[in-house]
Order: structure tokens, then sequence, then C-alpha cells
């Protein structure tokens, strides 16, 4: 999975842990093909492309993510390195979510750095267009590996290898901001919001910090954002979506909603501009590069906002990134002939999540027996036994759970995303 990254991919590092996916595993010995060593080491049973064994690999949970090192020998570290210096040290983990999308890791990876496009390619869902303003963006501050040498260790400080600032409007309020990517697997943005000028205190302002858990008087409101971006194959990519809170916090209003209501809200917020990036990504290799340097020049990026991006793509081509370059691990496969599997929830999200999953069961244990209930009302009301008016109603309430549960399992598979009536 991890070899589709670079030729001096840190997720091939031994050492160095490679999240895989959050499935709702709260015990390894529930991991089918795991096994605990004579080492006191877990580890877990990996196939090649073809579907033969190649043997057992150490794994581990943390953050509520499976972790696997690529490498035969014990991993002398543990995950939790990855959020050392950070933020993320001490906090615990609220509410996950992932997603295999149809475009890859490079793709992900550019998006997710790209902060210019929230307004636009998600309007209506974090924010709407009339929140594009010029977008004040520091130099980023990359690191890079030195070739021939090792990759470079985490910077302890928590910041990353790619690490820049920014100022932008977003839901009407103005965002202060960083991103770290912190490593090629995982980069986390950290800042605040505030009010215009003039409307500090307003009513509005209240009501967007209470939706985040904060009480008035409480400071600023924070911006987190966490994600996990795996190369799964080429044109394939995994995103995993982590909020987080303080041990003594109550986590804010996405803890109070069950968790497959929230993934529905993830789903469509990635549904919103999936098609675009994924053939935008064929068009930038419809001409098959021959090298490095031409995939710049299929970029026209001439904004303070696009250094990141620039950046980024700067990054992904010094690092070797097989995603990037001519040869394997840049085919791409073709696109699906619809858009129902374009965008299909299930087998990228609902098929592989166990709140989804536990969701979609009890909305069909729901209807078959509200239906069953239904069918006994109608009887009885053709043979005009016992009170009609319940029977009736009933009946109503009959159809209406079915009729639910299958809008709400459609929901689970496909919605389309119509950018024209947003």
């Amino acid at each position: 999975m991890a070899t589709t990254l670079g030729k001096r991919s840190r997720l091939l590092d031994p050492d160095r842990a490679t999240p895989l996916r959050i499935d709702g595993v709260d015990l390894l010995a529930q991991l089918e093909g795991a096994s605990k060593g004579s080492d006191g080491v877990w580890r877990v049973s990996h196939c090649g492309p073809d579907g033969s064994p190649r043997g057992l690999l150490p794994t581990a949970v943390y953050f509520q993510i499976v972790w696997v090192w690529f490498g035969e020998e014990p991993p002398t570290v543990h995950p939790r390195d990855v959020m050392e210096g950070t933020y993320l040290a001490e906090r615990e983990v609220v509410f996950a979510y992932t997603r295999d999308l149809p475009y890859g890791y490079d793709s992900l990876l550019e998006n997710l750095s790209d902060v210019s496009h929230i307004p636009w390619a998600h309007h209506g869902l974090q924010g709407t267009r009339d929140d594009a303003i010029p977008i004040a963006m520091t130099r980023p501050e990359v690191v890079y590996s030195e070739p021939g040498e090792e990759p470079v260790s985490l910077p302890v400080d928590g910041k990353g290898l790619l690490t820049f600032d920014f100022k932008d409007q977003s839901m009407k309020m103005y965002r202060e901001a960083s991103m770290f990517l912190r490593s090629p697997f995982f980069l986390y943005y950290t800042g605040t919001f505030e009010p215009p000028p003039g409307e500090q205190g307003s009513e509005d302002y209240k009501q967007f910090a209470a939706r985040r858990g904060i009480k008035d008087g409480e400071g600023k409101v924070p911006f987190l954002l966490n994600v996990f971006i795996i190369p799964v194959a080429p044109g394939w990519s995994r995103a995993i979506i982590v909020n987080t809170k303080d041990p003594d916090e109550d986590g804010g209003f996405i803890t109070k909603l069950p968790q497959f209501v929230a993934h529905l809200f993830s789903n469509r917020f990635l549904d919103s501009d999936l098609a675009f990036l994924h053939y935008q990504e064929r068009w930038l290799r419809r001409g098959r590069p021959t090298t490095g340097s031409e995939w710049r020049q299929a970029y026209y990026i001439p904004g303070e906002c696009d250094r990141s991006v620039g950046a980024i793509r700067q990054w992904l081509l010094q690092e070797g990134a097989r995603c990037v370059l001519p040869g394997p691990g840049s085919d791409l496969p073709p696109s699906p002939p619809s858009r129902a599997e374009l965008l299909d929830r299930y087998s990228q999200h609902t098929a592989h999540c166990v709140h989804c999953q536990r969701a979609w069961s009890a909305s069909e244990m729901a209807q078959k027996a509200i239906a069953a209930v239904g069918a006994g009302a109608f009887a009885l009301d053709r043979l005009d036994l016992g009170p009609a008016p319940l029977w009736l109603f009933l009946q109503v309430l009959a159809v209406g759970v079915v009729v639910s549960g299958e809008k709400l399992k459609e929901q689970m598979r496909f919605m389309d995303y119509e950018h024209y009536k947003t």
C-alpha cells in the first residue's frame, strides 16, 4: 500500500509506523490475521498483489487507528512519537472518520493544503462563496531529505516537513492558522476564529462559539483539523479525519451526535469536490510526462494563496514521490463509468465503518419489524376488528419508518452532489 509514495519514503522506514484505517477496532485481538508473538509484539499477516502470503508485520493501535510497520523487526518507536511536541500529544479522540477516495495521495495532500478552495468547492458546507477574500500566506518552510541519506527525523517541536501560516475568512469569521505536514502521512491545522471588527460579543459569534463548546468569555474559538493521508494504490488514497479534545473537555456539539450522523456530514463534505479532483488528476496526467519538471509546467499558480500548493508539489518532486514521476505508481486506472460508482459511499466508507454498519443493520431491523406491524394493522383494519384509528396510525407509521430507513441507507450508499444547486 505505501510503496506508491516515494523512493526515499519515510513510510517504508521499518521504524516508522504507517496508519491504515479506523474500523472501530478496540483490541488487536479483534483484527483478522493478527497474533501476538513471544516477544510481546502484535503482528498482522499481509499479502502481495497476487494474494500470496508475504509474512507478518508489526502492528499497534493508537489514536483509534491501526498502525503497521513495514519491516520484520520489532519497532523501536511508537505511533505516539508522531504527536510528540504537537498540541495532540495529550488529547484524546472523540470522533474519527475514514474514506477511500478515487484520487491519488498527491491530489489529496495538495487539496488539504489549499486553503483558498474552501469557500468555492465546499460552498454551503463550510462557509459560502461570500467568504472569499484575499488570503495572506507566509512562504512555506520545507525540510527535504538529502539524496542518499536517511530520511530526516520528525521535528520534536511539533513542526513539520512543510509549514505555513495564513489568514483568511471562513463561515463569516476571520481565521488565523498554521498548517504542519508532520510526516508524509499526517498533517494538522491549528489556529483561531474571531469575529470581524465591530462584531465582538455579537449573538452570531456567541452562537458560533457555543456550537464549538466555547462559552462566552472563554476566549477565541479554536480551529483544529487533523488528517492522516494514506496512499492506497495509483489513483486511490485514504483520508482519516480525527477530532480530539482535552481530557477535561466535553468535546462540543459533535460528541452529542451519533457517530454515523457525523459520518454522513463528512461524506457530503468530501463528495463536494470529489469528482473535480478525480478528473483534474487525470487531466494533469493526460500528457504522460517524461520528466519530473514537466509536472510543474501543468500548473499556473501565481497567487500568494497558491504558495502552499507550489511547495507541496516541489516537495513531492524533490522527495522522488512515485505518484508524480513517470513509471510504476503513476499510471491511473480508468475512471468509473458512472457518478454512482465514482461517489460510492458504501464501498469507500460504509462497508468498512462499524458505526455506519450498526446504523444500517438497526435500520433494516426496524424496517422489518414495523413492516410486520403495519401488515398486521392493515389486515385487522380490513377485517374491521379493533380500533380503526389505531390501525390507520400504525399503517402510516410503518410506511414512514420504511421510507425513512431507505432514505438513510441511500445516504450511506450514494448521493449525487450537484454544484449548480448550491
